[in-house]
């Protein structure tokens, strides 16, 4: 059976909270989740649909495409419906914030890349990872992680569910199983630039200042704005490459 990805009023109320957590490349040792950006739009809460909901005898209309905005940057107007819609949505969005021409759009291909990460295409997954943000902020630490590990067990190709359980691992300073989680959203979608960004921050917490340096050349290649990285890897170039004579 094929998994559907259209927006719904359920698929709205079961945002993923934990998407907007942002790994701090900037400071060593700490943790933080951003709750107020853009990554926590529900998904489809701002998408408006061009045309009119079908009767009972009318086909479905296809989704539509990402349209030119005048600010150069691209909305998501509808949301897809099949995982090779997203897959090409995602590749779109990902060539377009490779090349964004300032910061104010690379944030807008990024929050749009980040509503389809959303997406599992499945109501069951998107309750278990709203159920442990919930009791996680209620330190019940156990049973968050019980909810995601049967969250990656039920959608093993879902790179969101890795991607979150990467960050509770952080959480809980279990670097280890932190970096196992990052490797396998990075297999599943390379371009995944807040993998890159946990996976930068896992190695200078470790100080493999040379390993983090090379994914640093990576993220600012797939998110030139990327909110830290140019500084991080401008420090970290002195570090490991020395200062120039």
């Amino acid at each position: 059976m094929k998994r559907s990805y259209r927006a719904s009023a359920l698929a709205a109320a079961l945002a993923l909270s934990l998407t907007g957590s942002q790994w701090p490349l900037a400071v060593d040792h700490a943790f933080a989740q951003d709750t107020t950006g853009p990554s926590n739009t529900p998904p489809g809460a701002d998408a408006k649909p061009e045309q009119p909901v079908p009767g009972p005898n009318q086909p479905t209309p296809r989704p539509v495409l990402p349209k030119a905005r005048s600010d150069g940057a691209r909305a998501l107007d509808q949301l897809p419906q099949t995982a090779e819609e997203k897959r090409r949505q995602l590749s779109n969005l990902y060539a377009q914030l490779a090349t964004a021409e300032d910061e104010k759009a690379a944030a807008k291909f990024a929050a749009n890349i980040e509503k389809l990460w959303r997406l599992s295409g499945s109501d069951t997954v998107n309750l278990l990872i709203k159920r442990a943000a919930k009791v996680t902020g209620e330190k019940r630490n156990d049973l968050a992680e019980q909810l995601l590990d049967r969250a990656v067990t039920l959608a093993p190709d879902y790179t969101e569910g890795f991607s979150q359980r990467a960050f509770f691992f952080y959480s809980q300073n279990n670097l280890t199983a932190a970096l196992g989680d990052l490797r396998r959203v990075l297999a599943l979608d390379p371009n995944h630039f807040k993998a890159l960004e946990g996976l930068v921050q896992v190695w200078r917490d470790t100080g493999n200042k040379k390993a983090a340096f090379e994914v640093l050349k990576r993220l600012l290649e797939v998110h030139p704005y990327a909110p830290g990285a140019q500084q991080a890897y401008d420090e970290l170039k002195v570090e490991v490459e020395g200062r120039g004579i």
